[in-house]
């Protein structure tokens, strides 16, 4: 397993064939942690790009900021609170999309957030403006915001719009609930 606490300037590039990664109170320009087998924790990563993958495990993300943000695992959730990104990509096959990000994340993010099997939870920024696609081949779409709906009404499918900005949220699942906040 690795561990990496306090640490600042450059870029970091962390690789475990089988471990844990636990990170915390890094600053950086480009990061990326990458684990076979093993979950990462990481608590207040600051910089230009974040890029963690597990291949079997979860993924934890809080109280960091990037430009753009990539969490990826192959059996596992990816959790994140508090984040502030303008760009994120998260992607489960087998496991929940639970994201909550901070009152400094831009209204026009773009997120891409798709699980296989798996539920997802999004609290978009309060004043998020911008596109929306959601699909679920087996489940619920839930939402509270005013959207726009343009083309097909589903139980299944909703694209639309909400407000009048450039951000983009596409988010699919292949079996579970979407619920947009």
């Amino acid at each position: 397993s690795i561990t990496c606490t306090d640490m600042s300037d450059g870029d970091v590039k962390l690789k475990s064939s089988s471990g844990k990664i636990k990170l915390s109170n890094i600053s950086f320009g480009d990061f990326d942690a990458h684990t076979s087998y093993g979950s990462i924790v990481s608590g207040e990563l600051n910089g230009r790009s974040i890029k963690l993958h597990s291949g079997s495990g979860n993924i934890g993300l809080t109280n960091s900021s990037a430009n753009t943000t990539n969490l990826s695992t192959s059996y596992g959730r990816i959790t994140c609170r508090q984040i502030t990104t303008n760009n994120i990509t998260a992607k489960s096959g087998s496991g929940n999309l639970d994201i909550t990000f901070s009152d400094s994340t831009p209204d026009e993010i773009v997120a891409d957030l798709v699980t296989s099997y798996g539920s997802i939870e999004f609290a978009a920024p309060q004043n998020f403006a911008g596109q929306i696609d959601l699909s679920t081949s087996y489940g619920s779409i839930r939402t509270d915001r005013p959207i726009t709906i343009s083309g097909e009404i589903s139980k299944k499918k909703l694209k639309g719009t909400i407000g009048e900005g450039n951000g983009k949220l596409h988010m699919q699942t292949g079996s579970g609930t979407i619920n947009l906040i």
